[in-house]
């Protein structure tokens, strides 16, 4: 991971504001000027640090929304004739001065293989309902919950392994360890390894009041140790259990929904029922399974925003 994400900024944020506003300058038909004063309006707007993340506030939820609006509102005023930096990225003050500072940097890295790589084509959804960070973790677990005599109440201590990228939903320990509310939880490795032990799965309903009061996912959260090396590249697992014996789990470098462990359509559609169940307010099953449908088949859809009004 750049550098420069070790203090402070979030990719996730810092970098969306740029698809946004390239989405929307392409659906509005922008010639090359209008296009590269999006993309500087862009970064004129540009914003993403992980103070939300530190303290646990709602804010995070909001903030792909400020980037995708960011990148919207770009296109729009391009197309209006407002400019914008043009040497957005190499500038004296561009994205790579004044972000990536410290990192050793590949200027032709964007135009190498344009138009002949699609890295669209590979495109992951994560499995998760949690930060992408602990994924491989719950696959390790997972692969070792049914293994014999493995029970919650046999389990001494819980070990994870991996590289310094795992800090982010690591540390503080004691707060991780205990987190008090669901973004607190949705970023803790503790939780989510806590909650595939207990139930074999990581839903939605895991990060709600009544979970985060239950001793079951709380216990043995308090029991998990994580240990990092910047030698690593991949992550397991290790089961201590009160008999004396030790549990390894087999080391994970793609988790599931990675494009190199991509999901089952099955897979994803659990997920999708899963999330709608949890919305601002209960949907009639039929109108969550018509959308469902029609996202399958979105390229024949006349309407899309049918889908919206039937989620709505």
């Amino acid at each position: 991971m750049p550098k420069c994400f070790d203090s402070g900024w979030n990719p996730t944020y810092v970098l969306a504001v740029f698809g946004a506003a390239m989405a929307a300058a392409k659906l509005l038909d922008l010639d090359p000027e209008q296009f590269a004063n999006a993309m500087g309006i862009a970064y004129a707007q540009l914003a993403g640090n992980r103070q939300t993340n530190a303290e646990g506030a709602y804010a995070i939820r909001l903030q792909m929304g400020f980037a995708v609006r960011n990148g919207i509102t770009a296109a729009q005023l391009a197309r209006l004739g407002i400019t914008g930096p043009h040497h957005y990225l190499t500038g004296p003050f561009g994205l790579y001065r004044l972000i990536y500072t410290g990192d050793e940097l590949d200027p032709e890295a964007p135009l190498r293989d344009l138009g002949r790589t699609f890295l669209g084509a590979r495109l992951g959804f994560k499995a998760y309902p949690c930060g992408a960070v602990a994924h491989p973790v719950l696959d390790a677990v997972l692969s070792i919950r049914e293994h014999d005599g493995v029970t919650t109440e046999s389990i001494e201590t819980i070990h994870v392994f991996g590289t310094p990228r795992l800090r982010i939903m690591a540390e503080p320990k004691e707060a991780k360890q205990n987190p008090r509310t669901h973004v607190e939880a949705e970023f803790s490795i503790p939780w989510g390894v806590a909650c595939v032990l207990v139930d074999g799965r990581l839903s939605l309903s895991h990060f709600g009041r009544q979970a985060l009061s239950d001793e079951r996912y709380a216990g043995l959260a308090r029991k998990v140790e994580t240990h990092m090396d910047a030698r690593q590249r991949d992550v397991w697992v290790e089961l201590k259990l009160k008999d004396g014996r030790t549990v390894k789990s087999p080391p994970v470098i793609a988790p599931k929904g990675h494009p190199d462990n991509p999901q089952s359509l099955d897979e994803l559609v659990e997920k999708y029922r899963d999330c709608v169940q949890h919305g601002p307010k209960p949907l009639p099953k039929e109108r969550t399974e018509r959308a469902k449908d029609l996202i399958l088949r979105l390229q024949d859809v006349p309407d899309v925003g049918e889908v919206i009004r039937l989620l709505a």
